[in-house]
C-alpha cells in the first residue's frame, strides 16, 4: 500500500461472479492488509451508515462482497464496480460450473435458458428489489462523485483509470498484478465459442445487461480521457506487472533451486 488517510472514504469492492473481481479483490487486499476483509450480508438493504459503523467496529478500509448492495451514493463510501460483456461473462460462468462445479453435462443452451441467471450486473448495480431501468443507472453513475465502474475485458486500462480515481480521494495504492486470479482453465476453440454466441444472440437472456453495457461504453471512454497521459500510464502499468511476475517467478525458481538437506538418524 502506498497511501491510505484515516479520514479518505472506505472502498467497497462489488464482486460480480466472474468479473474478475477475484483479481481485483487480492490486489486490494494486498494494498489495505489486514484493513481489507471480505463480508457478505443477510440483507444487502444495509444502510451507508450501518455498512459504515460494521467497517469501523472491524477496523476495515475497504471490502469486498457478492452481497447484492446497489450503488452507494455516500460521501465516506467508495463503490468499485467491474462490468463485463455479458455474453463472455455467461460463458465464463457456465465453464465454472461445468469444470469447478463438476456439472459436465450441463449444456450451454440449458444454461443460458434459465432466467435467474439474466441481468445478473444490472440487478448488482439497482440494489435489492426490482431492477433499475439502464438509463437510470447510467444517470446515476454520470452524476455520481464515489462510483467507479469500470470493464472486466479492459482490465488493465480499468486499472489505470482507477488508480487516478484514487489518487484524487488521497488513496494511492499500486493495483498492478502479477497474473490474473480464477480465470478459464481451458483454451476456447473460436468455432465454438462463435456458435455459443449465436445461441446466446438468440435467446431472451441479459436484457437489460445488454443495453446497460451499451450505454455505459461512452462513460469509459471518458473515464480514460480523463487520465492525464493515459497511454504512457498505461505503458507504466503493464511494466510494473511485468516486473512483479518476473519477482514472483524469481522467488518461486530460488525455492525449487533451494537444495533440502535431510540430516541423517
Amino acid at each position: 500500500m502506498l497511501r491510505h488517510e484515516e479520514n479518505t472514504p472506505v472502498l467497497i469492492h462489488q464482486h460480480i461472479f466472474k468479473n474478475a473481481g477475484t483479481t481485483l479483490g487480492s490486489i486490494l487486499s494486498r494494498e489495505l492488509k489486514d484493513g481489507f476483509g471480505s463480508l457478505e450480508f443477510d440483507k444487502g438493504d444495509i444502510s451507508d451508515e450501518s455498512l459504515l459503523q460494521l467497517l469501523r467496529d472491524k477496523n476495515l478500509r475497504g471490502l469486498t462482497s457478492h452481497t447484492v448492495l446497489g450503488m452507494r451514493n455516500h460521501p465516506d463510501i467508495i463503490s468499485v464496480i467491474l462490468l463485463r460483456d455479458p455474453f463472455k461473462r455467461q460463458l465464463s460462468a457456465w465453464e465454472f460450473e461445468c469444470h469447478v462445479q463438476k456439472k459436465s453435462n450441463l449444456a450451454f443452451e440449458e444454461w443460458i435458458n434459465s432466467p435467474e441467471r439474466s441481468d445478473i450486473q444490472t440487478r448488482f448495480l439497482s440494489g435489492k428489489g426490482a431492477c433499475l431501468d439502464p438509463m437510470e443507472l447510467r444517470v446515476r453513475v454520470a452524476t455520481s462523485n464515489n462510483i467507479f465502474l469500470g470493464l472486466a475485458d479492459d482490465f488493465d486500462e480499468t486499472m489505470v483509470a482507477l488508480e487516478y480515481f484514487l489518487n484524487a480521494r488521497q488513496i494511492c495504492f499500486d493495483l498492478s498484478y502479477y497474473e490474473p486470479q480464477n480465470v478459464a482453465l481451458a483454451p476456447r476453440d473460436p468455432r465454438i465459442v462463435e456458435l455459443q454466441r449465436e445461441v446466446y444472440q438468440k435467446s431472451n437472456l441479459d436484457k437489460l445487461d445488454k443495453a446497460l453495457l451499451v450505454g455505459l461504453n461512452p462513460h469509459f471512454e471518458m473515464r480514460k480521457r480523463s487520465v492525464p497521459d493515459f497511454q504512457a500510464r498505461l505503458d507504466s502499468f503493464r511494466n510494473r506487472c511485468a516486473k512483479s511476475c518476473s519477482k514472483i517467478l524469481s522467488q518461486h525458481r530460488r525455492k525449487i533451486d533451494t537444495p533440502t538437506f535431510v540430516q541423517s538418524t
